[in-house]
């Protein structure tokens, strides 16, 4: 059977942000903050070609899924050269906003996204340089990586008459420590010691739980160390 598929995805973004540098007793100071916001709409439209190549829209295979997010953000930087050092370190807080309402005509409970939360972003790093090209240094520091919005998207849709994706509206986004040893030599060669340990992880899965069929969707797996 033919059938066609419509999927047009809107994102309307709006940011903006405010820093300020200063000295201060023999360092350097920045602050500031920011604000975005970000609005999707996913519609997700399942015809059927009929022999006359009239097409039937089949409600229980389209939905709508609308998502908007806010991030309040705020951050202090400070950076100072004493003698052969170069110190620095920071700290960033974000707090996240995000909701998301799926209109489907198969009801799932969760249709409704609503989260909120707050992470806090820390820093820190310094070089010693031994002799000019030469110097070792060592850096931390935490960052973010979001899912993406059709990933939070809980609509099921098949893939094949066994299979279906399936976003999971609950999934939290993943935070990396990372720590770094790096030693420079003669401006030429640099040999450098990397960790990181990301918690909630998230990658996609094969969810058999249904029985006769099969979702690909992705979750929040463990915590995973590189």
């Amino acid at each position: 059977r033919t059938f066609r598929l419509v999927a047009p995805n809107q994102v309307r973004l709006w940011a903006g942000q405010v820093d300020y540098d200063f000295p201060w007793k023999k360092s350097k100071w920045s602050v500031g903050g920011t604000l975005s916001t970000v609005q999707t709409d996913n519609t997700f439209s399942f015809f059927y070609v009929e022999e006359n190549q009239r097409e039937v829209k089949d409600p229980t295979r389209s939905n709508q899924f609308d998502f908007e997010e806010m991030i309040l953000a705020s951050y202090v930087r400070w950076a100072r050269k004493w003698k052969k050092w170069d110190l620095q370190g920071g700290v960033r807080w974000e707090q996240t906003y995000a909701e998301g309402l799926l209109s489907a005509a198969t009801y799932s409970s969760d249709s409704r996204v609503n989260r909120r939360y707050g992470n806090l972003f820390p820093s820190a790093g310094a070089t010693y340089e031994v002799k000019p090209g030469t110097s070792w240094g060592v850096l931390y520091s935490r960052r973010i990586e979001r899912p993406s919005y059709a990933s939070l998207n809980p609509f099921e849709w098949p893939l094949d008459e066994l299979t279906y994706q399936k976003g999971n509206a609950f999934l939290l986004p993943q935070r990396t420590d990372n720590l770094k040893f790096s030693c420079t030599h003669a401006y030429q060669l640099t040999i450098s010691f990397t960790y990181s340990y990301v918690h909630d992880f998230f990658a996609q899965v094969t969810d058999t739980l249904a029985g006769n069929r099969n979702f690909l969707m992705e979750r929040n797996l463990a915590d995973q160390q590189v």
